[in-house]
């Protein structure tokens, strides 16, 4: 049933948008709770090899002393003592929804669920997003694994924030076939993060994305 779904939503989405900002209109219509921002600039790891978990824990380290330096203590409440326990939820081509986290193509160049495909074109205009309930005080590592047709494909990453404004958008090179990269945000408040990905010179293939959710203690 999930890959029915999947199949009859790639097919509404691969039509081109109408909608004067079809990402929001979209979250919005999937998820409840309103379209909020990422509380710092989010932190992109791309080395041009495999994200470790080592990786990972670095990468959150990182943006969790970043929000922490910029928001303000909040000295009428505890610390938990206990270490803060991460959730993790998996989307790939053929398991496109999973516990809080919606996947939309926009403008695929190829879609074959059953092959666990869907390939994308060049230019901004054909991306996926991916949209995330998210929770307060709460780290959210995303770790993508793509297929980049070209020898030095451009890739960006961005959230899409509900004004149409961005912030934290990254762009790097990567390199042929197998690229892996971790894309790190954390929200201050409960709602959605939309995080879009593209190539503005490159076709690639989407593989999967894990996402991992750890509060910050």
């Amino acid at each position: 049933m999930k890959v029915l779904t999947a199949l009859l939503v790639a097919a509404a989405l691969v039509a081109p948008a109408v909608a004067q900002n079809p990402v929001q209109q979209e979250i919005q219509k999937n998820h409840k709770g309103k379209v909020v921002t990422p509380a710092v600039k989010p932190v992109l790891l791309h080395t041009g090899k495999p994200i470790t978990q080592q990786d990972k824990e670095q990468l959150r380290a990182a943006i969790v002393k970043t929000f922490k330096s910029k928001t303000p203590v909040n000295k009428g409440k505890t610390q938990q003592a206990a270490a803060p326990q991460p959730t993790l939820v998996k989307v790939s081509p053929s398991e496109l929804f999973s516990s809080g986290v919606y996947t939309e193509m926009n403008q695929p160049d190829y879609v074959n669920i059953s092959s666990d495909q869907i390939i994308f074109s060049p230019g901004e205009s054909s991306s996926l997003d991916i949209a995330i309930n998210v929770n307060a005080n709460t780290t959210y590592i995303l770790n993508f694994k793509v297929d980049s047709m070209a020898v030095t494909p451009q890739f960006t990453i961005l959230p899409t924030l509900p004004s149409g404004a961005v912030n934290g958008a990254e762009t790097f090179t990567g390199i042929h076939r197998n690229n892996e990269f971790a894309y790190a945000l954390v929200s201050d408040s409960t709602g959605v993060i939309n995080v879009t990905l593209y190539s503005s010179n490159a076709y690639w293939d989407f593989k999967s994305c894990e996402i991992t959710a750890t509060p910050v203690n």
